[in-house]
C-alpha cells in the first residue's frame, strides 16, 4: 500500500500537470465558468442516459405481464441493455480520439433518444414475439448509446478541463446515481398519468434536447497521439488486467445483490412492499452522497490502500448480511432486518471506493505501459475497459447470484461472495508485492 509521501506526490503531480494544461490552453485563474459548464452539459447527459435506462424498471415487468411474457423474457430485456454496453465499450474507447469526444457524444444522444422513442412505438406490435425481438433490439441500441456517452464524456471532461479525475470520476457517478433516482420515480408518475407510450416518447424527447444542447455547446479536442494501440494490446498489461477483473467482480457483487436481495427481505423477514423498497431506493441516494468524498480521497492519491480495505471491509459487510452461517457462533441463527438494512448502507459508502478510485489505477498503469499521458486516446481505452467490465459484471451478475440463492440460500451465497472478495484484496497485494519486488512501475515517470 502507498506510502503518505507516494500519495502526495501523485496529487502534486496530477495538480502540476493539470497547472500546466491550463497553462498551455490560455486560461487564467479564478472562475472557470466555460469549463463548469462544460462540465455540467456531459453531466446532464450522464444523468439523462442512466434516467433513460431505469424509468422502465417499475413498469415494464407489468406491461410484459399483460402480454403474456416469463420472467426469462424480462430478464432478457434488461440484460441486452448490458450486453450492447459490453460490447460497445472497447469499440468505442478505440475510435473515441479518431472521431473526436464531440461527435460520439452527439451520435450518442442521437442513438439513445431514437431508441427510447422506437421503443414506445414499438407498444404498438400486437405480436408478443415480434414486441419482444424488437423490445431486446432497442435495449441493445440503448446500452451501445451509454457506453459511447461514458467514453466520449470521460474522455473530454479528462482532455478538455483542469479538473482533477477524482473530480470528474465521482461527479459522473453521481449524477448517475441520481438518475437512478429520478429514472423509476419520474417514470412511474409519468406511466400513471400517460401510460406506457408516453414514457419512451418524454425522455426520448429529453435526450434528444440535452444532444441539441452538447450540439450547440461541446468544444472540438482533437488528439495529438503518434501511437494508437488496440483494446486487447492494453488488456494484456497485468495492472490493466486486474482492474478489469476488479471492476467485473464489483459490479457481479452489486447486480448479484440487488436481484437477490429483496426476494430475501420478503421471504426471510417478512418485510412488506413499502419497507424493500424504501431500503432498495435509498441505494442510489448513498452512492450519490459518498462519491464527492471517494473522489477526494482519490484525489490525495489514496487508490491502492483504499481498494484493498474497501474489499475487506465489503467481505466482512457480506458475512454480517445473512448473516452467514459461518457466524451462528454469534447470531445463534437469527436473521435482523435492521443489521440487513445497515448492512445495504454500507455496501453503498464502500462501492464509491473501490468503483472509483481503480479508474486512477487504470490510467497509472496504462500510462506507466507506454500509453501516452494527456491523452484522448488513453483516456478512452481507460474508459471503454471500465464500462465493459461493469457490463460483462452486470450479465453474469443476476443470474449467477440467482443460481447459487436458489441452490445454497441467500445467507450462504453472501458467504461466498464475501470471501471473493476477501479474495481481491488478497489479489491486490500480491500484485503490489510483486511489481514492487521486480521493479515494475505502477505510474508513468
Amino acid at each position: 500500500m502507498e506510502t503518505e509521501c507516494e500519495c502526495e506526490n501523485e496529487a502534486l503531480l496530477e495538480d502540476s500537470k493539470n497547472q500546466e494544461k491550463a497553462e498551455n490552453t490560455g486560461q487564467k485563474t479564478g472562475f472557470r465558468w466555460k469549463e463548469i459548464a462544460l462540465f455540467l452539459v456531459v453531466l446532464c447527459m450522464q444523468c439523462g442516459t442512466a434516467i433513460s435506462e431505469s424509468f422502465m424498471f417499475p413498469f415494464f415487468p407489468i406491461e410484459a405481464d399483460k402480454r403474456q411474457l416469463t420472467q426469462t423474457h424480462i430478464g432478457l430485456v434488461f440484460s441486452a441493455y448490458e450486453v450492447g454496453r459490453f460490447l460497445t465499450s472497447p469499440i468505442a474507447g478505440s475510435l473515441v480520439a479518431k472521431v473526436t469526444p464531440r461527435a460520439m457524444l452527439i451520435l450518442a444522444g442521437i442513438l439513445s433518444s431514437t431508441a427510447c422513442i422506437a421503443l414506445g412505438l414499438i407498444d404498438y406490435v400486437e405480436n408478443k414475439h415480434v414486441f419482444l425481438t424488437l423490445t431486446v433490439i432497442g435495449r441493445f441500441v440503448a446500452g451501445s448509446g451509454i457506453s459511447m456517452v461514458c467514453v466520449a464524456g470521460t474522455s473530454l471532461l479528462l482532455k478538455a478541463t483542469t479538473f482533477q479525475t477524482g473530480t470528474i470520476v465521482s461527479g459522473i457517478e453521481g449524477v448517475i446515481g441520481g438518475g437512478y433516482i429520478l429514472g423509476p420515480a419520474v417514470g412511474v408518475a409519468i406511466y400513471q398519468v400517460g401510460g406506457y407510450s408516453v414514457c419512451f416518447y418524454a425522455f426520448g424527447g429529453f435526450m434528444a434536447a440535452v444532444t441539441f444542447l452538447q450540439v450547440l455547446t461541446l468544444p472540438d479536442t482533437e488528439d495529438n497521439s503518434k501511437k494508437e494501440k488496440h483494446f486487447f494490446h492494453l488488456m494484456k498489461i497485468p495492472g490493466i488486467a486486474l482492474m478489469f477483473t476488479h471492476y467485473f467482480v464489483v459490479t457481479f457483487g452489486i447486480s448479484a445483490r440487488y436481484v437477490t436481495f429483496p426476494v430475501f427481505l420478503l421471504h426471510s423477514l417478512d418485510s412488506n412492499t413499502t419497507t424493500i423498497a424504501l431500503i432498495m431506493g435509498l441505494s442510489p441516494l448513498i452512492y450519490m452522497a459518498f462519491c464527492p468524498l471517494a473522489g477526494f480521497l482519490m484525489n490525495k492519491g489514496i487508490v491502492y490502500s483504499g481498494i484493498i480495505v474497501g474489499w475487506i471491509l465489503q467481505g466482512f459487510v457480506s458475512l454480517l448480511f445473512g448473516p452467514s452461517p459461518l457466524l451462528n457462533f454469534v447470531f445463534h441463527h437469527n436473521q435482523s432486518l435492521l443489521l440487513s438494512a445497515v448492512c445495504w448502507g454500507m455496501f453503498q459508502v464502500l462501492s464509491t471506493v473501490i468503483y472509483l478510485a481503480p479508474f486512477q489505477v487504470a490510467l497509472n498503469c496504462a500510462q506507466a505501459a507506454g500509453y501516452e499521458k494527456d491523452s484522448i486516446h488513453t483516456y478512452g481505452m481507460v474508459a471503454g475497459m471500465v464500462n465493459s467490465a461493469q457490463g460483462l459484471g452486470s450479465i453474469v451478475g443476476p443470474i449467477a447470484g440467482g443460481a447459487v440463492v436458489e441452490s445454497i440460500g441467500f445467507p450462504w451465497a453472501m458467504s461466498v461472495i464475501a470471501f471473493l472478495y476477501f479474495g481481491m484484496a488478497l489479489l491486490f497485494s500480491i500484485f503490489l508485492l510483486y511489481t514492487k519486488h521486480r521493479k515494475i512501475p505502477l505510474k508513468p515517470p
